[in-house]
């Protein structure tokens, strides 16, 4: 009999994963840069306060005359336990480089890049000292060019408030500038560590999903396309030794077709059909551990994949009762990638007697 070869579905759910994978990246970045701490640090030169935002209006809890550092200390020190656990800082525009260009209109990485180039020229800061942000609005009667605003301040006086604040236990979540028009902007400040832990978050959670639901759509077509191609086999071998025994003289040549036909009827009634064999696998197969091809030769199943701890496996095979003589067709290979052992381990499906299925 001709073996049949069955490919894993993850190949499909590569291009699908990496697709939703992108998608909530970008929920997850933009989340994290976007969401706002119910408590805020308002910096001015003179003095500093802590803003608390109630049913969509913002209230002043407590203000310190002083400079940036000494009065956000104070301030800490005098809310004590009332320190919010988490906060976002907003600098006043008196504390900030502020300037306004028209660039062409580009994608926002292409500004931002171009924007950076810029920045060390505005302030008087080298670039490694500075914290910026900008905002892009459309120029009218002008689709070729944009508006940036932008907003510089230092690094050092951003990194000095923040671990004051840490220091007192309250973590910042969010780093931005008051500007003089009512606007805030936001600052890329410690955004790039929370934003890369909620793009590998959201890849982690878009692969489950994606591996889940994709799994179980595409193994159901496949278990399904799978019997119906070997039963379509066996009919066509089937009818095509039916033909022969009609149309043959008497001796030999029919006793050969007739033994051929009986065989055939005997490997049908006795072995367990593909789907049975699949559902079985999926059974046994412990976390960890999945298939990339399957194949069935009479009453040899030859199983390639992935995962760890496979010596185990072949004892799991064994106790099955379904498969007997596994053993390893090659030796295993590990993926340094995927941090899991490639192997290939052949066992002989043990006799259906009872003509049904696996069970």
């Amino acid at each position: 009999m001709v073996a049949r070869q069955y490919l894993s579905p993850s190949g499909a759910l590569k291009e699908a994963a990496q697709a939703v994978a992108a998608l909530m990246s970008e929920l997850g970045a933009h989340w994290t840069i976007s969401r706002k701490p119910a408590n805020t640090f308002h910096i001015d030169p003179a003095s500093s306060c802590l803003l608390k935002a109630v049913d969509a209006q913002t209230e002043t809890v407590l203000t310190i005359p002083g400079r940036p550092l000494a009065a956000v200390k104070a301030l800490a020190e005098k809310l004590g336990a009332d320190l919010p656990k988490e906060c976002a800082l907003e600098f006043s525009a008196s504390l900030a480089i502020t300037h306004h260009m028209t660039l062409p209109a580009e994608s926002r990485d292409i500004l931002e890049a171009i924007v950076r180039n810029k920045v060390e020229g505005l302030a008087p800061w080298p670039l490694w000292q500075c914290v910026f942000g900008m905002r892009t609005r459309s120029l009218a009667g002008d689709p070729d060019h944009v508006r940036v605003d932008v907003a510089v301040v230092s690094r050092i006086m951003v990194d000095e408030v923040a671990a004051a604040l840490v220091a007192a236990g309250s973590a910042v979540k969010a780093v931005r500038i008051k500007l003089e028009d009512g606007d805030e902007l936001q600052l890329s400040f410690g955004g790039e560590r929370e934003a890369g832990q909620a793009q590998r978050w959201a890849r982690r959670f878009a692969l489950g999903i994606a591996a889940v639901s994709g799994v179980t759509a595409i193994c159901g077509l496949l278990l399904v396309w799978q019997a119906s191609h070997e039963l379509a086999q066996d009919r066509e071998k089937t009818a095509t030794l039916l033909s022969g025994l009609r149309n043959a003289d008497l001796g030999q040549s029919r006793t050969t077709r007739l033994g051929a036909a009986e065989q055939l009827h005997d490997q049908r009634r006795h072995r367990a059909p593909a789907i049975a064999v699949l559902d079985e696998l999926s059974q046994l197969l412990p976390q960890g551990v999945w298939l990339e091809r399957l194949s069935i030769e009479d009453s040899l199943v030859t199983l390639r994949g992935q995962g760890t701890d496979i010596p185990s496996l072949i004892a799991i095979l064994e106790r099955s009762g379904t498969f007997r003589d596994v053993n390893f067709a090659a030796a295993t290979q590990f993926n340094a990638e995927l941090n899991s052992n490639a192997f290939s381990i052949e066992a002989t499906l043990e006799p259906n007697d009872s003509g049904g299925t696996v069970q």
